[in-house]
């Protein structure tokens, strides 16, 4: 059986430093595996035809495949690298990195719109863009939301879904959560290492917005400048995230306790 490292890389949860590991440990045999579009999904078919036409593939990153599903992987082994992020927390970065990059329209709305219309745009109030990015977008990559559509901008989280990305976080034998990075590297270091030994993921930031502060000081920035009302509306959006995160919370403690006791041992 081939064992494959994937990445799959929610944007905006550390990903470009995930993926700068697997760059430089796998080289030629990392590959990024993306769709056509920006809102693509890709089933699990379609990860299984490019692993048979690159036989080399060691590892893939990508933000638009789909959780493989034991019943379909086949001839495959896959290791999941998967990191969760606080919800608002992710708004704030997602919105200061694209705020930074303005290289086109939908970015140059976080430029010079300010954060409270670009959170509306992401939403599709009114007349604006409308995306998945504010609205339980990690409980969407982490279920079958999008097992089944081509196209992810209007796919909404149902409660059925938060169980299915709970089931995915539990099944994982090493997970992150980007306000945990270092010790989120160590954990998936050591689960990796002994299957994949040329592996070397480092606790480098590529990418990183640099919003100083903890959770709570970020969440409370975010409140502060677009006003409760918004606020508490972006939570409603999020709110599946929200309980995914703080399971994840508890999942991503378990783990580091127990890599814990098996070191003292």
């Amino acid at each position: 059986m081939r064992d494959i490292v994937i990445h799959h890389h929610i944007f905006k949860n550390a990903g470009s430093s995930v993926d700068h590991s697997l760059r430089n440990s796998f080289r030629q045999t990392w590959h990024m595996l993306e769709g056509e579009f920006p809102w693509s999904s890709l089933p699990n078919s379609a990860v299984m035809a490019f692993l048979d036409a690159h036989p080399c593939c060691v590892a893939i990153s990508s933000h638009q495949a789909r959780i493989i599903r034991d019943e379909v992987s086949g001839k495959y082994r896959f290791f999941p690298i998967i990191f969760i992020r606080h919800p608002i927390d992710r708004v704030g970065s997602c919105y200061a990195y694209e705020r930074a990059t303005n290289t086109d329209y939908h970015t140059s709305v976080a430029a010079q719109k300010g954060l409270a219309y670009y959170i509306d745009y992401c939403l599709g109030e009114g007349d604006k863009f409308e995306t998945t990015l504010f609205r339980n977008y990690q409980t969407l990559h982490l279920s079958t939301a999008f097992d089944a559509i081509l196209d992810t901008r209007t796919a909404l989280a149902s409660e059925g879904n938060l169980h299915e990305a709970i089931s995915t976080i539990d099944a994982l034998p090493a997970m992150g959560l980007v306000e945990e990075f270092s010790q989120s590297v160590h954990l998936f270091q050591e689960w990796l290492a002994p299957v994949f030994h040329n592996i070397k993921i480092e606790a480098i930031t590529q990418n990183s917005t640099g919003r100083p502060g903890n959770i709570n000081e970020k969440t409370n920035l975010i409140r502060a400048e677009i006003g409760n009302k918004p606020y508490e509306k972006l939570l409603e959006y999020n709110e599946l995230d929200i309980r995914l995160y703080e399971y994840s919370k508890k999942k991503f403690e378990q783990l580091r306790v127990a890599l814990r006791e098996r070191k003292s041992r």
